[in-house]
């Protein structure tokens, strides 16, 4: 059995463009989900692209040390 742990980021509407482009640079799965949430794997690429304005450093952290799946909603 796997278990994956999901970690939830509350952003703004106008940021989806920008999530779902990151996505598309670092080649990761933007996660089939409902039409108002992103959701893909973690990855440090990704949280560094996102960092300081979409993700605060303590939630890049806890994110890089105990989730597997970030899912963004608005």
């Amino acid at each position: 059995m796997h278990t994956e742990t999901v970690g939830y980021i509350s952003i703004n509407k106008d940021d989806m463009d920008e999530i779902r482009e990151a996505i598309n640079n670092c080649d990761l799965s933007d996660l089939d989900c409902h039409p108002s949430e992103i959701m893909t794997e973690v990855d440090p690429k990704l949280i560094n692209i996102l960092k300081d304005h979409i993700i605060t450093n303590e939630d890049a952290r806890t994110l890089l040390s105990k989730c597997d799946i970030i899912k963004f909603y608005t």
